[in-house]
């Protein structure tokens, strides 16, 4: 057992290297989550503006801005598995012995749990939207998939500012509850 420890003695200052030189290549959580608002927030203009429109165009106009709609979601949608996937790869490497380094995993937990469920449920709003025929009914689920989007981009929001705290070394706790109020209040 001390033979072990001295091994991860003697390791743990080439870990901490090599995380540092990945940092400064690959996006923070909270660059990544930051990201995904802004495209989250884009697809609520484009939404919005759809919704506008809707009872204004034709129907194959309306089909054809739907289906970019569409396009655009995927994008937020992969922006957000690479943020879950940053998330879960952050959690991983932290020591659950540290009660810091365990309420980190915990945060990335809430996190990737709020974000998840408030984005499954922006991908729903779209898709009921998207359904619909009716135009004036079709622009009343946009305005509803837009809403869905900015609770998504504020459960991001959250995720940004936590993670930016953590990483520089301020009081996270705040956000902290956040993140924990956001994982535990169904959003509609």
């Amino acid at each position: 057992c001390d033979a072990m420890n001295e091994v991860v003695h003697d390791v743990q200052p080439v870990m901490q290297q090599a995380r540092e030189v990945i940092a400064k290549y690959a996006p923070s959580i909270s660059d990544l989550a930051q990201q995904a608002a802004e495209h989250v927030r884009a697809l609520e203009d484009a939404t919005l503006e759809s919704a506008d429109r809707a009872e204004h165009i034709s129907q194959e106009e309306q089909q054809q801005h739907l289906a970019e709609l569409s396009q655009q979601q995927e994008e937020v949608n992969q922006d957000i598995e690479d943020l879950f996937d940053a998330l879960a790869e952050d959690a991983n490497v932290q020591d659950i012995l540290d009660n810091t380094q365990r309420q980190r995993a915990q945060d990335a937990d809430r996190s990737i749990e709020a974000v998840g469920t408030s984005a499954a449920k922006m991908n729903q709003e779209l898709a009921d939207a998207q359904k619909v025929d009716n135009a004036k009914q079709q622009s009343q689920e946009l305005s509803e998939a837009a809403e869905q989007q900015e609770k998504t981009a504020q459960a991001l929001d959250v995720v940004a500012e936590h993670f930016s705290r953590l990483d520089e070394g301020l009081d996270a706790e705040e956000t902290r509850t956040q993140l924990a109020n956001m994982e535990q209040t169904p959003q509609r």
